[in-house]
């Protein structure tokens, strides 16, 4: 699935990345005894973690929620929706495809931007990449703060829906807070009107 199947014309075109709709939460790995974990932002048609693998093939040890995400002796992963409830933005993210314009990242510490974040899409040969991002390499001299990173997805062409999964590894003993900017969302009814306008106008 792509910007122009679900009829969003020039989807490169200049547009601000950090305006429109957002959805805010953080994501914390605490713990004495803490470890990486690899979190499922968005699965996708998967229901389980370990269904949900990056493009080299690791699974993901948990899909994100909100409260205790991840609870064993002396370690902990939790999420905290900001501006609304983790639960609702993984369903949004799985059941209605919306369009990222722009993320912005706000760590406790700077290593944590050097964790790849995984865009791809689902496939039963594998997933496959739609883009893959590592914050650190977004910053700017603009920008002083060595914790915040905005990040403009606009020309990546990145649309989330049931055949797309996002990952990212969360550091041991790290906290990020993450922000999705998006638009052109568009329910799956009028995703199928879309497609009827289409096949009509070609007859």
């Amino acid at each position: 699935m792509n910007a122009q199947t679900l009829g969003i014309k020039n989807a490169s075109a200049s547009r601000s990345a950090f305006s429109g709709d957002n959805v805010s939460f953080t994501l914390a790995n605490q713990g004495s005894s803490a470890e990486d974990k690899l979190l499922a932002i968005s699965p996708g048609w998967n229901s389980e973690a370990a269904a949900v693998k990056t493009i080299s093939g690791a699974a993901a040890a948990a899909i994100i929620k909100e409260g205790t995400i991840i609870s064993t002796s002396n370690k902990e992963v939790t999420g905290a929706g900001k501006n609304c409830q983790i639960d609702d933005v993984v369903k949004m993210f799985v059941n209605t495809p919306v369009f990222l314009t722009g993320l912005k990242i706000q760590v406790d510490n700077a290593a944590q931007l050097d964790e790849e974040i995984q865009f791809v899409k689902l496939s039963p040969r594998g997933p496959k990449e739609i883009a893959r991002v590592i914050p650190s390499s977004f910053k700017n001299e603009a920008n002083q703060d060595d914790k915040l990173i905005s990040i403009d997805l606009t020309e990546m062409n990145i649309v989330l829906g049931i055949d797309a999964a996002v990952l990212m590894n969360l550091a041991a003993s790290r906290k990020v807070t993450m922000t999705f900017f998006y638009k052109n969302k568009l329910s799956i009814r009028d995703m199928a009107r879309t497609a009827n306008d289409m096949i009509n106008a070609q007859e």
